[in-house]
């Protein structure tokens, strides 16, 4: 999926920022090795009727990554978030603060109060979609 808003935000704008596999952090002569380990999940799964026998150490790490990346493409092309992904956006923003600017972290900062943070981070992450739905609808 992540490969697909890829290249759909690069054909819309092919002077947009940088994402995954075309990150200007990545000196060029890595290039095709960075894109070789991004990939190396998908591939698994994507190849495993071939060798039913090889094993994947799985890190959960990397589809926060690949989901806030597909985000970031999709509001690359201009398109509006959903509901999963605007809660997506919050739940890594409250539990992972590290992965967010600054900006983002400022503009959470000034528009919830310290105990607010505290409560949204303690609810458990099964229910977090469901009280942001909730909130949405709300506001």
């Amino acid at each position: 999926a992540y490969e697909v808003i890829h290249w759909i935000s690069k054909k819309r704008n092919p002077y947009r920022r940088d994402l995954l596999f075309d990150s200007d952090h990545i000196k060029d002569e890595y290039r095709k090795e960075w894109n070789v380990f991004i990939r190396k999940h998908a591939n698994f799964f994507k190849h495993s009727d071939r060798d039913g026998d090889t094993t994947i150490e799985f890190r959960p790490i990397l589809s926060e990554l690949f989901i806030m990346m597909a985000i970031t493409g999709v509001d690359l092309c201009g398109e509006r978030r959903n509901e999963e992904e605007e809660s997506f956006v919050y739940w890594l923003s409250f539990h992972k603060p590290r992965y967010v600017t600054d900006d983002w972290r400022k503009f959470l900062e000034n528009n919830i109060p310290v105990e607010g943070f505290r409560e949204l981070r303690s609810v458990p992450k099964k229910d977090f979609l469901e009280m942001m739905r909730h909130a949405r609808r709300l506001a």
